[in-house]
């Protein structure tokens, strides 16, 4: 777990802990009516009802909503522990059930460049902990929510577990007992085989026959804004494994667009779930756009146990990656903020973090010295890189001694041109320099 967040660490997540029950009133706002999955009791003190966390981005929304109301967009929040709910009937009652995890809330990032940084940090993220083959699932719930909306509740639920399960002849079925029209109809029937991938000549099909059948405007412009995301993906990271399945339908009445599942060899489902919620931090007070995604610890610790038994060398591979990501947490270095022209903030990031030194992009938009230095402040963020194709620099910060940070813009631009290995190579010298100048 130390791993992942430390991974999240180093994209400029700042950990948050929040209370392990809340009362019920608080996450029925969250859920937008109740929370079914919470197990629940009664708080002695105050005699309310409350409840053991089912879900941490309730928590996050709120905690942005309020303490955090004065501070500009994006803001990088990250969280690791547990989660209770109530799954199914048991004996004596619902069975309960735990599930450890850790993951990140991305607040007022503008779309795409918030969608494809999560998905961008989810695949890392994996990788760090040992599991680099990750395919990522990713989906968009304006057209299952078009496909759904005309057919009684009772219909719908049948409807989609028809999809879920890609039983076209089901759907089929389904769509002419709904009398729908003739479009709807064909859309319905289409959703369980519209998915395709990992190339990009399978994903742009599926995004053209999707195109072609939905009707509404809603719709349309969530397929525009899904090519978007992975057209911009494709630049960031453009060795990911992606496939669409615009028939996923679990979670489409909680996300409001872009929302995607991480998959590796050795875990039976989904290691990792996420997506945009545009409409739950409103609910707290504030109007938001958000994304974000968790990942579940003890199936990621199953694959990772499942490789490691049918490796043929050494097991410790699982353990020993484990322990060696964490380390990089334990000093926790400021977070640098870098802002700037995209192609050339994205390479600064990653040489920033190729030396384990924590860094967020602004997505923001601000470009100003004021702009960028008070938002930094607010989020106790800093130094502040502002980068252009050609230049790197310093941006001034209220009480920060700019001298402290003098070497950064000339180091940064030597990594860059040298490339990786002669990059990691001044890395080490630099070190030894700086270990040797502490001494004299």
């Amino acid at each position: 777990m130390e791993a992942l967040v430390g991974d999240f660490e180093r994209w400029g997540y700042q950990r948050i802990i929040t209370p392990a029950f809340e009362f019920e009133d608080v996450l029925a706002r969250g859920s937008g009516g109740g929370a079914p999955s919470a197990v629940r009791f009664v708080d002695a003190p105050s005699g309310d009802i409350a409840a053991l966390r089912p879900d941490f981005t309730p928590q996050v929304a709120r905690l942005v909503a309020t303490r955090m109301s004065d501070v500009g967009g994006p803001i990088r929040l990250c969280y690791e522990g547990s989660v209770t709910r109530s799954e199914g009937a048991g004996q004596g009652g619902a069975a309960r059930r735990e599930v450890i995890q850790a993951g990140v809330e991305l607040i007022d990032a503008p779309a795409p460049a918030g969608d494809v940084e999560v998905l961008s940090l989810a695949a890392e993220a994996l990788s760090s902990v040992g599991l680099p083959d990750a395919t990522l699932d990713v989906a968009e719930v304006s057209l299952v929510r078009e496909a759904l909306s005309d057919l009684p509740a009772a219909l719908a639920r049948e409807a989609g577990a028809a999809i879920a399960k890609k039983d076209r002849a089901a759907a089929l079925r389904l769509s002419r007992a709904a009398g729908l029209s003739a479009r709807r109809r064909k859309l319905l029937e289409a959703l369980p085989s519209l998915y395709g991938g990992p190339d990009a000549g399978a994903v742009r099909a599926v995004l053209r026959e999707a195109a072609r059948l939905c009707e509404t405007a809603r719709a349309r412009a969530g397929l525009r804004e899904l090519e978007r995301t992975l057209a911009a993906l494709a630049v960031v990271a453009p060795g990911l494994r992606v496939v669409v399945d615009l028939g996923e339908v679990r979670g489409f009445d909680y996300y409001t667009g872009v929302r995607f599942a991480g998959y590796v060899e050795g875990a039976p489902g989904a290691v990792l779930v996420g997506g945009r919620y545009d409409d739950l931090v409103a609910r707290y007070g504030r109007a938001a756009k958000a994304t974000g995604f968790a990942v579940d610890v003890e199936a990621v610790a199953g694959a990772l146990k499942r490789r490691a038994a049918l490796a043929s060398t050494s097991t410790s591979t699982s353990t020993s990656t484990s322990t060696s990501t964490s380390t990089s947490t334990s000093t926790r270095s400021a977070i640098t903020l870098v802002a700037g022209e995209p192609t050339a903030a994205r390479a600064v990031a990653r040489a920033l973090r190729g030396i384990g030194r924590p860094c967020a992009m602004e997505l923001g938009g601000r470009r100003g010295t004021r702009a960028l230095a008070e938002y930094a402040d607010k989020l106790g963020l800093g130094p502040v890189l502002r980068v252009s194709a050609q230049d790197i620099e310093v941006v001034p910060q209220r009480g920060r001694d700019r001298s402290q940070d003098a070497w950064l813009p000339d180091y940064l631009a030597a990594r860059l041109a040298a490339g990786p290995a002669k990059a990691k190579a001044k890395a080490k010298s630099k070190s030894k320099s700086n270990v040797k100048r502490r001494r004299s």
